[in-house]
C-alpha cells in the first residue's frame, strides 16, 4: 500500500509540475510575442529620425519643403509619384536662387514632427522659408507645385 501511494504522489507530483512548465512556457510565449509585436518597436525602431530637421537657423538661400504623408492613405498614394517627378526635375539645382531640401515624414513614424507643423490632414505640403511657414493649399499636380513655388519664392 506504501508503494502504492508513492507511486500516486509521484504521478500527481509529475503532473503538477508539468502543468507549472506548461503554463510558464506559454506565459514566456505570450510575453516574447508581446515584446516583439509591440514594445521592442518602440524601444529600438527600425525607423531612426535623422538630423535634417533640425531647428538650427537655416541660410537664406535655402528652403525646406516638407512633404507629409501616411503609407495608408490612397491620397498620399496617389500624389507621391507626383512628388517624386517635382523632386527629381529639381533636384540639387537652384529654383529662383532657392536650393530647396524635399523632406518626406512619414507621420505614422515621425509623429513629432507632425505635432511641430500642426499637421491635420494628408497629404500636406510646407515650405519653411527662413521663420516662416507657407502651406500648399490645393490639389498635388506638378504644374501647381511649380506654381506654389513660383509665388513662395
Amino acid at each position: 500500500m506504501d508503494a502504492v501511494r508513492k507511486q500516486l504522489s509521484a504521478i500527481v507530483l509529475n503532473k503538477t509540475y508539468m502543468m507549472i512548465v506548461i503554463i510558464t512556457l506559454c506565459f514566456l510565449a505570450a510575453a516574447l510575442y508581446t515584446w516583439r509585436r509591440y514594445i521592442s518597436s518602440k524601444i529600438k525602431p527600425s525607423y531612426v529620425a535623422n538630423n535634417e530637421y533640425t531647428n538650427e537657423p537655416k541660410t537664406s538661400d535655402v528652403v525646406d519643403l516638407y512633404y507629409f504623408y501616411t503609407t495608408w492613405c490612397p491620397h498620399c498614394k496617389k500624389s507621391m509619384p507626383i512628388w517624386q517627378a517635382l523632386k527629381s526635375d529639381i533636384g540639387d539645382t537652384k529654383f529662383k536662387g532657392y536650393r530647396i531640401n524635399f523632406l518626406e515624414v512619414d507621420c505614422d513614424k515621425d509623429k513629432a514632427l507632425a505635432d511641430k507643423f500642426n499637421v491635420q490632414g494628408y497629404p500636406t505640403i510646407l515650405m519653411v522659408k527662413g521663420n516662416s511657414v507657407i502651406s500648399y493649399d490645393a490639389k498635388p499636380s506638378k504644374d501647381t507645385l511649380i506654381e506654389f513655388l513660383n509665388s513662395s519664392l
